[in-house]
């Protein structure tokens, strides 16, 4: 374990991990050689946004001259697909984000990938609901298995309803309304997720024992059963809207 250790301290202590080279994959550069169009931004009826602190390079594009490129997860930069979706042209109503981010703890605010989103959205002027405010008072609750997020004024702004990691309703209940009876049952449920000493479900575990894995598929089929009536009030609303503007 001493051999070990001292490895990974004389790794850490070295330079390698502060540059690219050290923190990203490199492949060959696909585009080499080829010519890029400029295309429409994100949200084309607005100016192009400046860099932001957090999204320092967000305009800059891929080079095609260097024989390699670096890649790195998108999700470092936050861990929530809106880019894919989000973009005016598209005309979203509703994201269901299921948000699976690391937390300190299982009692910690589920929200930072969700303002980390707001922000980018507001960078490339692109609509969002105006969670910031609404996250401040969340903050001094426990947390809950599904929040809503709406915007009060613009129909035509997304709603998201956002789905964290946690265990709650299912320590108790082994489908929605109906008690867990057994000690078996009680058991499988029993567990936590982030506040785990054994970091079970820590972000570099990559395997999980069967039983690990079932938990967590069953823990967030449960969230969503118990929580099914929500989403189904808030499709039924803009149904109800997209009906009625074309009667008019």
């Amino acid at each position: 374990p001493s051999v070990w250790k001292e490895f990974v301290n004389n790794i850490c202590s070295t330079s390698l991990l502060d540059t690219r080279k050290g923190r990203a994959g490199r492949i060959l550069n696909p585009l080499r050689g080829l010519s890029l169009v400029p295309c429409f931004s994100l949200s084309p009826p607005t100016s192009i946004c400046n860099d932001d602190a957090l999204f320092k390079g967000l305009t800059e594009p891929a080079s095609t001259d260097s024989k390699t490129l670096y890649l790195v997860d998108g999700g470092l930069t936050f861990n929530l697909p809106f880019p894919l979706l989000i973009r005016s042209q598209r005309s979203v109503d509703i994201h269901l984000t299921f948000d699976f981010s690391s937390r300190e703890a299982d009692h910690t605010a589920p929200f930072k990938e969700l303002l980390l989103s707001e922000k980018w959205a507001r960078i490339n002027n692109l609509l969002f609901p105006p969670i910031h405010d609404l996250v401040l008072e969340y903050m001094k609750q426990p947390p809950k298995e599904c929040y809503v997020f709406k915007h009060p004024t613009n129909e035509f702004c997304p709603i998201i309803i956002h789905f964290p990691l946690i265990n709650m309703d299912f320590r108790k209940f082994k489908e929605p309304g109906v008690p867990r009876e057994t000690e078996e049952e009680l058991e499988f449920a029993n567990f936590n997720i982030f506040s785990d000493p054994k970091k079970t479900y820590s972000i570099f575990n990559f395997k999980y024992p069967p039983k690990k894995f079932d938990r967590l598929a069953k823990l967030m089929e449960f969230n969503v059963k118990n929580n099914i009536n929500i989403v189904m009030e808030n499709l039924s609303d803009v149904i109800s809207r997209k009906k009625e503007k074309r009667l008019k």
